[in-house]
């Protein structure tokens, strides 16, 4: 900054601070009151860059000045039950406006900055300053790679332990992967946002018209020419190559720097997309692991992070991400490993995660046929997963609801166009009708109730796929017994239909089901309770298939057990033909 604008920003802030009858001329109280509340906003809650160098000073200088004696937000830690804190985001929108300052005197200050505060984070036996340094580090928005392997050694040591600071501390370690995700391969320069100029609404700052950039696209969307003879120009910033000039490169320049790269460039690019897919490929493998854990907090923040990497990927990258994820998978000898899709079906089951893994297995939907994510006989259990919270929103879908509908859409006409040529492709496969179904749900036009709509979704995807039953409802059951209670119903309804529609004959599934066990004592639960007539259904059909069955061995069922349930299922029965009894009408009859 030159003497003269860091004169005219020194007497603007003698101008704004000074009395209305000084000789300076001054400001009115609430004027100033209102430019400092203004600036802080802009410089504690906002991502967007300041119009000029001048204004963000102005903002530092008020901010600091302004009630001394407090600091600038609350001294407050993540914790198991509170991930977001508003403390945290005003660090990040600090640092990143610190950052937008000081980058045209020093180019390389994010990677410099970030690798400080993840060795601080890494080294300090602070749980609280550890979680600051990961915070800072994500505001950097620069790649994880380099920090990866040492992330994974941390997370070996910590993950299992159910002390509330070592959790906490597990918990600011995943949430600074959650937000590096998205910064693991740099862009490319010749995408509009490759310059760092992403357009959009503007506001207004206190004395100019606000910049439309935002600082996480100036971080990460350019690239630094350090040098002529530097053969590694994946870095973080897009300067000039005159280190002297220190000049922003537009986005037509940058454009022209990616038209004239050399063969070696382009080799060096190729290596920087194999570089980014072995690193989600680690990451993933740290979501995977960590959703095996029996802490409810690890398995969340696990989902978490692999909703993340789906989200962050499509088209080949994503392919060639969970090709790698396989591979190392495969390298660790990981047994019994029951595909993405299988352990996500872990949070299905409980209330606090049924939505958060619901929206994860979404994404699954376009690379279902992934052996690491569960090939296509998975979809009939990623399909039953997500039904029940379907058909809670049938009347009026929520987004959720609408983007699993699109998505299970496109992948059953994907696997019918694959499978066509076969015996089980062409129109009149059974996915190309299920995918009808889930058509008509987006768009509401289907004529029928929702249990009619569940009954056809659920024949035509295991006509479609023929998928192993006993996990379907092994889940089904879980879920009366531990999920989302609004859900029960129609978790009941579809066992119904399970058990009712599709063939289980095969004496290897029924063996798989274990009747005589969680099925029946899950249904039977709900008996007395207000889902009787869904539940009697259910017992109705079990026993009525254990009467047909010739080898009753199979089952092995308990006789207590099954007694019980019969009676039970028959006492329901008696009472279907007439509405259960009121508990507010056998007192007055008693009173009476």
């Amino acid at each position: 900054m030159t003497r003269s604008e860091s004169s005219r920003d020194r007497d603007l802030y003698t101008h704004l601070q000074s009395p209305p009858n000084s000789p300076h001329g001054g400001a009115s109280s609430s004027f100033v009151r209102t430019t400092q509340a203004e600036y802080r906003e802009m410089l504690l809650h906002s991502n967007a860059m300041f119009s000029s160098p001048g204004d963000l000073v102005n903002a530092i200088v008020f901010c600091l000045s302004e009630n001394m004696d407090r600091p600038l937000w609350a001294c407050e830690s993540t914790s198991t039950r509170q991930w977001r804190i508003a403390s945290a985001n005003q660090l990040t929108c600090l640092v990143r406006h610190l950052a937008e300052l000081l980058l045209p005197a020093f180019p390389l200050l994010p990677i410099t900055w970030t690798q400080m505060a993840m060795r601080q984070a890494l080294s300090v036996s602070d749980r609280h300053i550890a979680g600051r340094c990961f915070q800072i580090s994500s505001a950097l928005c620069q790649s994880p790679g380099a920090w990866v392997p040492t992330l994974l050694a941390r997370l070996v040591e910590t993950a299992g332990e159910t002390s509330e600071e070592t959790q906490a501390y597990v918990t600011d370690l995943m949430l600074y992967l959650v937000a590096s995700v998205p910064h693991i391969a740099p862009p490319p320069l010749d995408m509009p946002g490759g310059s760092g100029h992403n357009t959009t609404v503007s506001g207004i700052s206190p004395t100019h018209i606000r910049s439309t950039s935002y600082t996480p696209a100036l971080l990460r969307s350019s690239v630094i020419a350090r040098a002529h003879d530097r053969k590694d120009a994946r870095l973080s910033l897009l300067v000039s190559e005159d280190p002297t000039t220190s000049s922003w490169i537009g986005a037509a320049a940058a454009a022209q720097l990616a038209r004239s790269k050399s063969a070696e460039a382009l080799s060096s690019d190729q290596d920087a997309e194999e570089e980014a897919t072995s690193t989600r490929a680690l990451v993933g493998s740290i979501a995977l692991a960590l959703m095996e854990s029996g802490i409810e907090n690890e398995f969340l923040l696990a989902t978490h992070l692999m909703e993340k990497l789906l989200e962050t990927t499509t088209g080949v990258p994503k392919t060639a991400f969970l090709t790698k994820l396989e591979k190392t998978i495969g390298q660790i000898d990981w047994k019994q490993f029951q595909g993405v899709v299988g352990l996500l079906t872990r949070g299905v089951v409980t209330s606090g995660s049924y939505e958060q893994c619901s929206s994860t297995l979404i994404l699954l939907a376009d690379v279902i046929s992934s052996p690491i994510v569960g090939g296509h006989r998975s979809l009939g259990l990623l399909v039953a997963s997500v039904l029940p919270y379907m058909l809670l929103h049938f009347e009026a879908p929520t987004p959720l609801a609408q983007r699993a509908a699109g998505a299970l859409k496109q992948c059953c006409q994907h696997i019918s166009e694959a499978e066509e040529g076969n015996e089980s492709g062409g129109a009149e496969s059974p996915l190309v009708h299920a995918a009808t179904m889930f058509s008509q749900y987006e768009s509401g036009t289907f004529a029928k109730d929702r249990l009619q709509w569940a009954k056809c979704v659920l024949k035509y995807v295991c006509e479609g796929t023929t998928p192993p039953v006993a996990p379907i409802v092994a889940m089904l059951a879980e879920m009366l017994e531990r999920g989302v209670p609004s859900t029960h119903s129609f978790a009941l309804q579809m066992l119904w239909v399970m058990m009712e529609q599709v063939d289980v004959k095969e004496k290897e599934t029924i063996e798989a089901v274990n009747v005589n066990g969680q099925v029946i004592r899950a249904v039977s639960r709900h008996l007395q309770g207000a889902h009787w007539k869904e539940a009697s259904k259910v017992l109705h059909v079990l026993v009525g298939r254990w009467h047909q069955d010739t080898d009753l061995s199979s089952f092995e069922l308990a006789p207590s057990l099954l007694s019980s349930a019969v009676s039970a299922a028959g006492s329901a029965t008696v009472s279907s033909r007439h509405s259960p009894p009121s508990p507010r009408k056998s007192g007055d009859d008693e009173g009476r």
